[in-house]
């Protein structure tokens, strides 16, 4: 199981919150347009209603003698009817006392159906929450009858659907909290499913954009195994180099101090024993030399082969060197192992100075 710091937010839960929020204002946004769509198609077809109504009460005004009786005997408090003179005062209103109203010959209906024979017109009305849907038609007399109809506005329908929208947002809400946590699960499971001891056993149930990054954790699992195998080979090679090393120069050590023990303790007898347990120190002593300056050779491959591959390997600060001076030196040095071998060393040399390790230039 894998824990999430804490104070952090793990990727499931972000997913889930991403989910549920969208899902939500889904809806919201869906009752908002279904609101506006609603109050759209009430008003169209309360405006055709409308008009349709006023047409039939503008035919039947045609044929009165009296309209304004006719206009009282109707029992319409859904609508206001309005009958307004060619100056554009108010003859007739089923809402108002006449002498109350303002003219009205400047209402864009009214204006409309002067010029044309008929007028439409909608307005919001001092309340939020209604918009006003006006049709006028001119008469035969040259009065214009004027129905007006209240429609709810998009606030009214929203408020009238508060109700079942909260229902809806609720039962939306617990929809998509449980769709949500389904999903940021299915989402995660493919991340927590990833074997990174294996990465490509992986690929089967991973993303397209996962796929590079199990390459490269896939490349270099490889590249360690490869340097871990590496690293044991060459701990297992200095272990078996240092076992060597430790006994080869163990033996003349042990030889070297046990004819040192002899002499020191006086058990040699005779100037012949004597010079046999020196000789054979001696030996011993020469073995002992060429095997230390078989380390250093080594270690100087070693250093050169690291200096080869770009490292800075320190072998020893520089200096002038009196190339004669140190060829003496070496010849001073092997001139008793010579005269043992019956060989003669001899040199001819100029004084030459060079720069180098002294250390170097003498092995």
């Amino acid at each position: 199981m894998v824990f999430a710091p804490q104070g952090k937010h793990t990727l499931s839960h972000r997913v889930f919150v991403t989910i549920f929020v969208c899902a939500m204002a889904v809806i919201v946004a869906f009752t908002v347009l279904g609101a506006f769509f609603v109050q759209n198609t009430l008003a169209d077809a309360t405006s055709a209603n409308l008009a349709q109504e006023t047409e039939l009460i503008a035919a039947a005004l045609d044929e009165q003698q009296e309209p304004i009786p006719f206009l009282r005997s109707l029992d319409r408090e859904d609508l206001r009817i309005t009958l307004i003179n060619k100056d554009g005062s108010v003859a007739y209103d089923n809402e108002a006392p006449p002498s109350t109203l303002p003219n009205h010959g400047d209402r864009p209906e009214v204006i409309e159906a002067f010029e044309s024979g008929s007028g439409s017109a909608e307005r919001a009305s001092s309340t939020l929450d209604e918009i006003m849907l006006y049709r006028a038609v001119a008469l035969d007399n040259g009065q214009v009858v004027r129905l007006a109809q209240a429609q709810p506005g998009v606030a009214a329908i929203l408020l009238s659907m508060v109700a079942p929208m909260l229902l809806i947002a609720a039962a939306g809400a617990v929809l998509s909290f449980f769709m949500a946590r389904r999903e940021s699960r299915a989402i995660i499971a493919p991340l927590q499913e990833v074997d990174l001891d294996h990465p490509r056993r992986s690929y089967e149930h991973a993303y397209a954009e996962m796929v590079p990054m199990l390459e490269r954790i896939e490349s270099q699992r490889q590249e360690l195994k490869r340097q871990m195998a590496v690293l044991a080979d060459n701990d297992r090679m200095r272990r078996e180099f240092t076992a060597n090393i430790t006994h080869e120069l163990k033996t003349p050590l042990t030889a070297i101090s046990g004819y040192a023990e002899l002499i020191a303790n006086g058990m040699v007898e005779g100037e012949g024993d004597l010079r046999n347990f020196g000789g054979r120190i001696y030996r011993e002593a020469g073995r002992l030399a060429a095997l230390v300056n078989d380390i250093l050779t080594l270690s100087n491959l070693d250093e050169a082969e690291r200096a080869a591959e770009g490292e800075a390997v320190p072998i020893g600060s520089t200096e002038p060197i009196e190339l004669s001076r140190a060829i003496y030196a070496v010849e001073q040095r092997l001139e008793q192992v010579a005269r043992q071998a019956n060989v003669t060393i001899s040199h001819e040399t100029k004084p030459v100075v060079i720069e180098g390790v002294s250390r170097l230039i003498d092995e």
